[in-house]
């Protein structure tokens, strides 16, 4: 039984410090960030693939079982939405192959205008995909929530999962900081979502930067994920705010709270706490 907790990146300049050693070279922060959590977003790989060199150091700074969830590029989802684009993703699945079982899904994000009348078409490249990897498909366009069943039906034929982005606490009062009043204007406002398509459920929830307001919101949430433990589902949760400053320690604070209610639940690592920095005296 695993909880898999994380947050939109591995390393942010306001973590330096309190999180990862602020002399910590960027080639080793993905490991600092690996005793916080066990997993992480991968939406770096949305705007360029990286050499496969790179997506092998990935796998040798994270323990066997840390988790991405990693992007497909923009140029196959966005601009060529789905259609075409052989050698693009050719390239794509030889540089991920380092991550191997790390890889917890592909996760598929598509823009807010693919709508209910392009399915056939995410229906057929789904069937386009190694069969070997697991994938998730984002979709905003309101349409696919206000009738679910036939994009369910097609992620159900494919075993991908639907991967919902709770924004309803963000957008529950207005913003009251630049970062938030950043993310009103670039945040989707998608209705709640909350069921599970396969066995590996993901969740994306975006709070404030109130710790308050951010655990009042992702309360609803608690209940659904041990739930889904208690029926075998292996779930992962992304916990984001404004500016992620307490990202970290916010994901692992939502995994001591479905902890406490599945308490067969594994506990998260034990973190190393960073260096003390370096003083004149």
């Amino acid at each position: 039984m695993r909880l898999h907790v994380g947050c939109p990146m591995w390393s942010l300049k306001a973590w330096q410090g309190r999180f990862v050693d602020r002399a910590l070279p960027a080639g080793e922060r993905l490991r600092a960030y690996a005793g916080w959590c066990t997993a992480v977003e991968g939406n770096t790989t949305f705007y360029a693939t990286p050499p496969r060199e790179t997506v092998a150091s990935w796998a040798a700074q994270t323990p066997p079982e840390f988790r991405f969830v990693v992007k497909l590029p923009r140029t196959i989802t966005h601009e060529r939405r789905l259609t075409g684009g052989d050698a693009e993703l050719g390239e794509f699945w030889r540089a991920m192959e380092p991550l191997g079982a790390r890889a917890h899904a592909y996760w598929i994000q598509l823009p807010g205008s693919f709508g209910p009348g392009d399915l056939s078409v995410l229906e057929t490249f789904l069937r386009r995909l190694p069969a070997a990897f697991r994938y998730a498909v984002e979709v905003r366009h309101r349409g696919f929530f206000d009738d679910p069943g036939a994009l369910e039906a097609v992620l159900a034929k494919a075993d991908a999962e639907w991967v919902p982005f709770d924004t309803t606490a963000f957008f529950a009062s207005p913003p009251t900081s630049d970062a938030e009043r950043d993310a009103w204007t670039k945040k989707p406002r998608m209705p709640p979502r909350t069921t599970a398509v396969t066995d590996r459920p993901i969740v994306r929830y975006l709070g404030r930067d109130d710790t308050a307001a951010t655990v009042a919101g992702w309360q609803p949430w608690v209940p659904i994920v041990a739930d889904w433990l208690r029926e075998g589902r292996s779930p992962t949760v992304f916990l984001h705010t404004p500016d992620n400053a307490d990202a970290p320690e916010l994901a692992r604070r939502f995994h001591d709270d479905v902890r406490a209610r599945v308490p067969a639940l594994e506990p998260l690592p034990t973190p190393a706490p960073p260096a003390e920095p370096l003083t004149l005296f």
